[in-house]
Protein backbone atom coordinates (compact mmCIF):
# COMPACT_ATOMS: atom_id res chain seq x y z
CA UNK A 1 0.00 0.00 0.00
CA UNK A 2 1.63 3.26 -0.63
CA UNK A 3 2.09 5.81 2.21
CA UNK A 4 0.91 9.24 2.01
CA UNK A 5 3.34 10.65 0.63
CA UNK A 6 3.63 8.53 -2.62
CA UNK A 7 -0.23 8.78 -2.98
CA UNK A 8 0.22 12.31 -3.85
CA UNK A 9 3.25 11.74 -6.25
CA UNK A 10 0.74 9.69 -7.82
CA UNK A 11 -2.11 12.10 -7.83
CA UNK A 12 0.09 14.88 -8.69
CA UNK A 13 1.66 12.40 -11.91
CA UNK A 14 -1.80 11.82 -12.93
CA UNK A 15 -3.19 14.84 -12.64
CA UNK A 16 -6.13 16.24 -10.12
CA UNK A 17 -8.95 14.74 -11.73
CA UNK A 18 -10.56 11.79 -11.70
CA UNK A 19 -9.71 9.99 -15.22
CA UNK A 20 -11.62 6.93 -16.38
CA UNK A 21 -11.07 4.69 -19.71
CA UNK A 22 -14.22 4.01 -21.52
CA UNK A 23 -14.31 1.49 -24.39
CA UNK A 24 -17.65 1.29 -26.65
CA UNK A 25 -17.90 -1.93 -28.78
CA UNK A 26 -20.17 -3.51 -31.03
CA UNK A 27 -19.97 -6.78 -32.52
CA UNK A 28 -21.57 -9.64 -34.52
CA UNK A 29 -20.54 -12.96 -35.89
CA UNK A 30 -22.33 -15.15 -38.66
CA UNK A 31 -21.00 -18.73 -38.66
CA UNK A 32 -21.81 -21.08 -41.56
CA UNK A 33 -20.48 -25.21 -40.47
CA UNK A 34 -21.35 -28.65 -42.33
CA UNK A 35 -20.21 -31.40 -40.97
CA UNK A 36 -20.64 -35.54 -41.39
CA UNK A 37 -19.55 -38.31 -39.73
CA UNK A 38 -19.34 -42.03 -40.07
CA UNK A 39 -18.22 -45.25 -38.37
CA UNK A 40 -18.11 -47.99 -40.40
CA UNK A 41 -17.40 -51.99 -39.43
CA UNK A 42 -15.02 -53.71 -40.95
CA UNK A 43 -15.71 -57.10 -38.78
CA UNK A 44 -17.27 -58.08 -35.72
CA UNK A 45 -14.36 -56.03 -33.64
CA UNK A 46 -13.06 -54.06 -35.87
CA UNK A 47 -14.70 -50.30 -36.84
CA UNK A 48 -13.11 -47.35 -38.44
CA UNK A 49 -14.39 -44.02 -37.96
CA UNK A 50 -14.34 -40.87 -40.02
CA UNK A 51 -15.76 -37.35 -40.31
CA UNK A 52 -15.15 -34.10 -41.57
CA UNK A 53 -16.37 -30.16 -41.02
CA UNK A 54 -16.25 -27.40 -42.76
CA UNK A 55 -16.74 -24.02 -40.31
CA UNK A 56 -16.54 -20.12 -41.85
CA UNK A 57 -16.76 -17.43 -39.39
CA UNK A 58 -17.42 -13.80 -40.64
CA UNK A 59 -16.86 -11.23 -37.89
CA UNK A 60 -17.89 -7.53 -37.87
CA UNK A 61 -16.05 -5.29 -34.91
CA UNK A 62 -16.52 -1.82 -33.68
CA UNK A 63 -14.06 -0.81 -30.95
CA UNK A 64 -14.03 3.28 -29.86
CA UNK A 65 -12.15 4.64 -27.01
CA UNK A 66 -13.67 7.80 -25.77
CA UNK A 67 -11.65 8.78 -23.08
CA UNK A 68 -8.31 8.93 -24.72
CA UNK A 69 -6.97 5.88 -23.29
CA UNK A 70 -6.30 8.16 -20.19
CA UNK A 71 -4.60 6.89 -16.48
CA UNK A 72 -1.09 5.80 -17.62
CA UNK A 73 -1.39 4.93 -21.55
CA UNK A 74 -2.62 8.89 -23.24
CA UNK A 75 -2.73 7.12 -26.55
CA UNK A 76 -5.63 9.02 -27.51
CA UNK A 77 -9.11 8.55 -29.00
CA UNK A 78 -9.70 6.48 -31.37
CA UNK A 79 -12.79 4.66 -33.47
CA UNK A 80 -12.14 1.84 -35.58
CA UNK A 81 -14.21 -0.64 -37.72
CA UNK A 82 -12.96 -3.89 -38.53
CA UNK A 83 -13.97 -7.13 -39.72
CA UNK A 84 -12.54 -10.34 -40.65
CA UNK A 85 -13.54 -13.98 -42.34
CA UNK A 86 -11.71 -17.21 -40.89
CA UNK A 87 -12.80 -21.03 -42.67
CA UNK A 88 -11.43 -24.06 -42.20
CA UNK A 89 -11.89 -27.64 -42.84
CA UNK A 90 -11.33 -30.32 -40.11
CA UNK A 91 -11.25 -33.77 -39.98
CA UNK A 92 -10.95 -36.81 -37.14
CA UNK A 93 -10.40 -40.37 -38.20
CA UNK A 94 -9.59 -43.46 -36.69
CA UNK A 95 -9.86 -47.00 -35.09
CA UNK A 96 -11.64 -49.32 -32.92
CA UNK A 97 -10.86 -52.83 -31.92
CA UNK A 98 -13.30 -54.66 -29.37
CA UNK A 99 -10.51 -57.18 -28.19
CA UNK A 100 -13.44 -58.49 -25.67
CA UNK A 101 -16.74 -57.57 -24.93
CA UNK A 102 -15.48 -55.67 -21.81
CA UNK A 103 -12.28 -54.08 -23.94
CA UNK A 104 -12.13 -51.36 -26.02
CA UNK A 105 -8.42 -49.98 -27.79
CA UNK A 106 -8.72 -47.28 -30.12
CA UNK A 107 -6.50 -44.77 -31.78
CA UNK A 108 -7.77 -41.33 -33.12
CA UNK A 109 -6.15 -38.37 -35.00
CA UNK A 110 -8.48 -35.34 -35.24
CA UNK A 111 -8.03 -31.80 -36.44
CA UNK A 112 -9.46 -28.57 -34.61
CA UNK A 113 -9.72 -25.42 -35.47
CA UNK A 114 -10.80 -21.97 -33.36
CA UNK A 115 -11.40 -18.76 -35.41
CA UNK A 116 -9.07 -15.58 -34.80
CA UNK A 117 -11.17 -12.17 -33.98
CA UNK A 118 -9.63 -8.73 -32.24
CA UNK A 119 -8.75 -6.92 -28.91
CA UNK A 120 -11.05 -6.60 -26.21
CA UNK A 121 -9.29 -3.67 -24.99
CA UNK A 122 -6.88 -2.50 -27.44
CA UNK A 123 -4.61 0.45 -26.63
CA UNK A 124 -3.85 1.97 -29.46
CA UNK A 125 -5.83 1.87 -33.29
CA UNK A 126 -3.54 -0.17 -34.43
CA UNK A 127 -3.85 -2.72 -32.16
CA UNK A 128 -7.79 -2.66 -32.69
CA UNK A 129 -6.93 -3.36 -36.12
CA UNK A 130 -4.30 -5.97 -35.93
CA UNK A 131 -6.04 -8.56 -34.23
CA UNK A 132 -5.42 -12.42 -33.64
CA UNK A 133 -5.12 -15.24 -36.28
CA UNK A 134 -6.97 -18.70 -36.25
CA UNK A 135 -5.55 -21.61 -34.37
CA UNK A 136 -5.12 -24.93 -35.49
CA UNK A 137 -4.42 -28.15 -33.24
CA UNK A 138 -3.93 -31.68 -35.06
CA UNK A 139 -4.14 -34.53 -31.71
CA UNK A 140 -3.36 -37.97 -31.81
CA UNK A 141 -4.98 -40.05 -29.27
CA UNK A 142 -4.44 -43.62 -28.08
CA UNK A 143 -6.30 -45.62 -25.22
CA UNK A 144 -8.37 -48.79 -23.68
CA UNK A 145 -11.17 -48.83 -21.78
CA UNK A 146 -11.98 -51.95 -19.99
CA UNK A 147 -14.50 -53.39 -17.40
CA UNK A 148 -13.99 -55.93 -15.03
CA UNK A 149 -15.37 -57.57 -12.32
CA UNK A 150 -19.01 -57.96 -13.91
CA UNK A 151 -19.06 -54.32 -14.09
CA UNK A 152 -18.04 -53.04 -10.67
CA UNK A 153 -14.88 -52.00 -11.69
CA UNK A 154 -14.07 -49.50 -14.58
CA UNK A 155 -10.36 -48.67 -15.99
CA UNK A 156 -10.09 -46.11 -18.30
CA UNK A 157 -6.24 -44.47 -19.96
CA UNK A 158 -5.59 -42.76 -22.57
CA UNK A 159 -2.33 -41.06 -24.03
CA UNK A 160 -2.45 -37.95 -26.15
CA UNK A 161 -0.39 -35.76 -28.02
CA UNK A 162 -1.51 -31.76 -29.35
CA UNK A 163 0.42 -30.05 -32.13
CA UNK A 164 -0.65 -26.21 -31.78
CA UNK A 165 0.16 -23.63 -34.64
CA UNK A 166 -0.86 -20.28 -34.14
CA UNK A 167 -1.92 -20.71 -30.17
CA UNK A 168 -3.80 -18.04 -29.03
CA UNK A 169 -2.94 -16.87 -25.60
CA UNK A 170 -3.28 -13.55 -23.39
CA UNK A 171 -0.59 -11.20 -22.44
CA UNK A 172 0.27 -7.94 -20.63
CA UNK A 173 2.07 -5.33 -22.70
CA UNK A 174 4.31 -2.96 -21.73
CA UNK A 175 1.33 -0.27 -21.53
CA UNK A 176 -0.41 -1.96 -19.46
CA UNK A 177 -3.32 -3.65 -21.95
CA UNK A 178 -3.92 -7.16 -22.05
CA UNK A 179 -3.53 -8.64 -25.78
CA UNK A 180 -4.53 -12.13 -27.31
CA UNK A 181 -1.66 -12.87 -29.55
CA UNK A 182 -0.32 -16.29 -31.69
CA UNK A 183 2.82 -18.56 -29.98
CA UNK A 184 4.00 -19.52 -33.56
CA UNK A 185 3.98 -23.29 -32.40
CA UNK A 186 3.27 -25.27 -29.25
CA UNK A 187 3.01 -29.27 -27.99
CA UNK A 188 0.88 -30.55 -25.00
CA UNK A 189 1.32 -34.20 -24.41
CA UNK A 190 0.19 -36.46 -21.75
CA UNK A 191 -1.44 -39.18 -20.14
CA UNK A 192 -5.31 -39.95 -18.25
CA UNK A 193 -6.54 -42.66 -16.52
CA UNK A 194 -9.88 -42.87 -14.91
CA UNK A 195 -10.78 -45.54 -12.15
CA UNK A 196 -14.65 -46.72 -10.64
CA UNK A 197 -14.52 -49.26 -8.34
CA UNK A 198 -17.63 -50.84 -6.65
CA UNK A 199 -15.56 -51.40 -3.64
CA UNK A 200 -18.62 -53.70 -1.78
CA UNK A 201 -22.00 -53.29 -1.32
CA UNK A 202 -23.02 -49.35 -1.79
CA UNK A 203 -19.52 -48.30 -1.44
CA UNK A 204 -17.84 -47.05 -4.79
CA UNK A 205 -14.45 -45.50 -5.26
CA UNK A 206 -13.79 -42.72 -8.19
CA UNK A 207 -10.38 -41.82 -9.25
CA UNK A 208 -8.42 -39.72 -11.49
CA UNK A 209 -5.08 -38.63 -12.84
CA UNK A 210 -3.65 -36.42 -15.44
CA UNK A 211 -0.40 -35.98 -16.32
CA UNK A 212 0.53 -32.53 -18.97
CA UNK A 213 3.57 -31.71 -20.37
CA UNK A 214 2.35 -28.24 -22.64
CA UNK A 215 4.75 -26.06 -23.97
CA UNK A 216 5.67 -23.15 -25.91
CA UNK A 217 7.87 -24.47 -29.18
CA UNK A 218 8.13 -21.38 -31.14
CA UNK A 219 6.89 -18.14 -29.34
CA UNK A 220 8.85 -14.50 -30.04
CA UNK A 221 5.88 -11.85 -28.78
CA UNK A 222 8.42 -9.19 -29.76
CA UNK A 223 11.52 -8.26 -30.62
CA UNK A 224 14.34 -9.36 -27.58
CA UNK A 225 11.68 -11.18 -25.90
CA UNK A 226 11.36 -15.44 -26.58
CA UNK A 227 9.09 -17.54 -24.90
CA UNK A 228 10.28 -20.60 -26.75
CA UNK A 229 10.21 -23.43 -24.10
CA UNK A 230 8.42 -22.07 -21.67
CA UNK A 231 5.52 -23.43 -19.87
CA UNK A 232 1.72 -22.57 -21.26
CA UNK A 233 0.10 -20.83 -18.59
CA UNK A 234 -2.83 -22.41 -15.97
CA UNK A 235 -1.53 -25.83 -16.92
CA UNK A 236 -0.64 -27.97 -13.67
CA UNK A 237 1.72 -30.90 -14.55
CA UNK A 238 -0.09 -33.40 -12.12
CA UNK A 239 -4.02 -33.26 -11.34
CA UNK A 240 -5.50 -36.27 -8.65
CA UNK A 241 -8.87 -36.41 -7.89
CA UNK A 242 -10.31 -39.17 -5.42
CA UNK A 243 -13.78 -39.71 -4.96
CA UNK A 244 -14.61 -42.51 -2.39
CA UNK A 245 -18.83 -42.61 -1.45
CA UNK A 246 -21.06 -44.46 0.63
CA UNK A 247 -24.90 -45.02 0.54
CA UNK A 248 -26.42 -45.93 3.59
CA UNK A 249 -29.75 -47.34 2.91
CA UNK A 250 -32.15 -46.41 5.64
CA UNK A 251 -34.45 -49.43 5.72
CA UNK A 252 -37.62 -50.06 3.49
CA UNK A 253 -39.28 -46.51 2.26
CA UNK A 254 -36.33 -44.38 4.25
CA UNK A 255 -34.50 -43.51 1.38
CA UNK A 256 -30.66 -43.37 1.33
CA UNK A 257 -28.27 -41.38 3.10
CA UNK A 258 -25.04 -40.42 1.03
CA UNK A 259 -21.30 -39.79 2.11
CA UNK A 260 -18.67 -38.53 0.15
CA UNK A 261 -15.88 -37.01 0.24
CA UNK A 262 -13.47 -35.48 -3.17
CA UNK A 263 -9.87 -34.67 -2.90
CA UNK A 264 -8.12 -32.41 -5.78
CA UNK A 265 -4.85 -31.85 -6.18
CA UNK A 266 -3.16 -29.37 -8.91
CA UNK A 267 0.54 -29.32 -9.00
CA UNK A 268 2.35 -25.82 -9.67
CA UNK A 269 1.58 -23.62 -12.54
CA UNK A 270 2.77 -20.48 -14.08
CA UNK A 271 -0.15 -17.48 -14.82
CA UNK A 272 2.48 -15.50 -16.85
CA UNK A 273 3.98 -16.39 -20.39
CA UNK A 274 7.21 -15.23 -18.97
CA UNK A 275 7.33 -18.30 -16.14
CA UNK A 276 8.86 -15.77 -13.87
CA UNK A 277 7.40 -14.80 -10.19
CA UNK A 278 5.30 -13.72 -8.95
CA UNK A 279 2.71 -15.16 -11.36
CA UNK A 280 2.79 -18.00 -10.48
CA UNK A 281 0.68 -20.48 -8.19
CA UNK A 282 2.10 -23.16 -5.68
CA UNK A 283 0.58 -26.74 -5.86
CA UNK A 284 -3.06 -27.06 -4.60
CA UNK A 285 -5.11 -29.57 -2.09
CA UNK A 286 -8.70 -29.12 -1.41
CA UNK A 287 -11.41 -31.40 0.45
CA UNK A 288 -14.85 -30.84 -0.26
CA UNK A 289 -17.68 -33.08 1.63
CA UNK A 290 -21.39 -33.74 1.60
CA UNK A 291 -23.96 -35.25 2.89
CA UNK A 292 -26.92 -36.26 1.27
CA UNK A 293 -30.43 -37.54 2.02
CA UNK A 294 -32.64 -38.81 -0.65
CA UNK A 295 -36.10 -39.89 -0.28
CA UNK A 296 -37.19 -43.14 -1.41
CA UNK A 297 -39.08 -42.07 -4.29
CA UNK A 298 -35.86 -40.08 -5.51
CA UNK A 299 -37.90 -37.19 -6.28
CA UNK A 300 -36.42 -34.51 -3.76
CA UNK A 301 -32.71 -34.51 -1.54
CA UNK A 302 -31.04 -32.63 1.10
CA UNK A 303 -27.53 -31.77 1.23
CA UNK A 304 -25.23 -30.24 3.73
CA UNK A 305 -22.25 -29.93 2.16
CA UNK A 306 -18.85 -28.29 3.08
CA UNK A 307 -16.07 -26.97 0.55
CA UNK A 308 -12.13 -26.35 1.37
CA UNK A 309 -12.75 -28.00 4.37
CA UNK A 310 -9.16 -27.81 4.99
CA UNK A 311 -9.13 -23.98 4.29
CA UNK A 312 -6.62 -24.12 1.92
CA UNK A 313 -5.27 -20.65 1.24
CA UNK A 314 -4.58 -20.00 -2.56
CA UNK A 315 -4.50 -17.82 -5.20
CA UNK A 316 -6.87 -18.49 -8.91
CA UNK A 317 -5.55 -15.89 -10.42
CA UNK A 318 -1.96 -13.22 -10.02
CA UNK A 319 -0.82 -10.28 -12.18
CA UNK A 320 1.46 -7.13 -12.07
CA UNK A 321 -0.05 -3.62 -12.62
CA UNK A 322 2.31 -0.48 -11.84
CA UNK A 323 4.84 -2.31 -9.90
CA UNK A 324 1.84 -3.84 -7.57
CA UNK A 325 0.89 -7.72 -7.55
CA UNK A 326 -2.37 -8.40 -7.57
CA UNK A 327 -4.56 -11.49 -7.11
CA UNK A 328 -7.99 -13.03 -6.41
CA UNK A 329 -7.66 -16.25 -3.94
CA UNK A 330 -10.40 -19.17 -3.48
CA UNK A 331 -12.94 -19.23 -1.17
CA UNK A 332 -12.08 -20.10 2.00
CA UNK A 333 -14.20 -22.80 4.07
CA UNK A 334 -17.58 -22.63 3.45
CA UNK A 335 -20.46 -24.62 4.27
CA UNK A 336 -24.01 -25.41 3.32
CA UNK A 337 -27.60 -26.84 2.71
CA UNK A 338 -28.58 -27.18 -0.35
CA UNK A 339 -32.62 -28.48 -0.83
CA UNK A 340 -33.55 -30.30 -4.61
CA UNK A 341 -37.05 -30.81 -5.52
CA UNK A 342 -38.16 -32.71 -8.95
CA UNK A 343 -41.59 -32.10 -10.08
Amino acid sequence: MPTPDRLDTLNLDMGPRRRTEIYTQKASLTSYAGFGDVTVPLWDEVSLIGGVRYSRDEKDYRVGNTAGNALVRGNGRFDVTVSGTYAATTYRGGVEYHVTDNDLLYAMVSRGFKSGGFQDTPATAAEAVAGFKPEFATQYEVGQKSSFLGGSLIWNNTFYWLNYVDLQTRRTLPDLSIVTDNAGKATIKGYETYLSWKVFTHARLVASYGYTDARFDTYVPEPGVDYSGNRITRTPRHKVVVSPSYDLPLGEGGGTLRFAVDYRYESHIFDDNSNIGPEQRDPTNFVDGRIVYTDATGKWSVSLWGENLTDELTRTYQGTFLGADFGTYAPPRTYGLTLNWQL
